[in-house]
């Protein structure tokens, strides 16, 4: 049997088509995260007929089952929903992006993966197997904001 129908099936899932072929999608994206929209036209780009509904119904059915993460943003232009794969498939990303500017950067460290999870224990909490996001702002939006208060 194919791999991806096997953890569909471990994670109590039926392997349909779509959802298949939306988490193949997943597999091939950069960092293995991306919003609804760019993953839509990635899927209609490689002929993957979906409806944005559907597509939404199938994210969400895959997120809910654990085979993929969901982040909700509110940035400054409204929320916007992220679907990553679990860390697991793609490392363990902290991932560091500018509420202001969206710029974002990646980190994958030992030592810090560690102490995330030393933290957590300590406070009676685990670690999920989905990338970490932290908002910042970057230098030039910081900058900017400085010389903006004065």
């Amino acid at each position: 049997m194919d791999p991806i129908q096997d953890l569909f099936k471990e994670k109590g899932l039926k392997p349909t088509v779509n959802r298949i072929a939306v988490f193949t999608a997943m597999l091939t994206v950069p960092d293995g995260r991306s919003a609804v929209e760019p993953l839509f036209q990635a899927l209609s780009r490689s002929g993957v007929h979906i409806s944005m509904s559907m597509l939404y119904v199938t994210l969400r059915k895959l997120s809910d089952h654990g085979l993929l993460g969901c982040e909700r943003d509110g940035g400054p232009s409204g929320e916007r929903v992220t679907y990553s794969l679990p860390s697991a498939a793609c490392g363990f990303p902290l991932r560091v992006v500018c509420r202001n500017c969206r710029k974002e950067s990646h980190l994958n460290d030992e030592r810090l993966k560690k102490a995330l999870y030393r933290a957590s224990e300590a406070s009676g909490l685990k670690l999920t197997d989905q990338p970490i996001t932290v908002s910042v702002s970057c230098e030039a939006c910081a900058e900017l904001g400085r010389r903006r208060r004065y």
